[in-house]
């Protein structure tokens, strides 16, 4: 489980600290869906690596 911590208050009174359970995984639950309604629109990893390269060398 990973906590996460915000700490709020101003500097001249005690803090008050706030805890909430993070989301503590990557579900791939929208894959599916994305594949069927907009495969057309996604891209092999190679091609999103060659795609990347050619965005970063073209703005040098």
């Amino acid at each position: 489980m990973i906590t996460c911590f915000l700490n709020i208050g101003e500097k001249s009174v005690d803090f008050v600290t706030v805890e909430k359970k993070c989301f503590d995984g990557y579900v791939p639950n929208a894959l599916n869906y994305v594949e069927q309604k907009h495969g057309g629109l996604m891209l092999a990893p190679h091609k999103v690596n060659n795609r990347l390269k050619m965005f970063l060398e073209g703005s040098r």
